[in-house]
């Protein structure tokens, strides 16, 4: 992939330290205003004694 048009990114800066997610979002925000199209997801999900809930949104 040279230049894809569109970015499909689940949890991008999971589990990252501070700098590394302010790095990466940094980054997506370039790719953002270049043209790039991205999709995040935006659900929240909780694993509660080995069943899976959805989190409000």
């Amino acid at each position: 992939m040279k230049k894809p048009r569109v970015l499909l990114a689940d949890e991008p800066t999971g589990n990252l330290d501070e700098r590394t997610r302010d790095e990466i979002l940094q980054l997506m925000e370039g790719l953002c205003a270049e043209g790039l199209t991205m999709v995040v997801a935006h659900r929240r999900l909780r694993l509660e004694r080995g069943v899976v809930q959805e989190q409000g949104s």
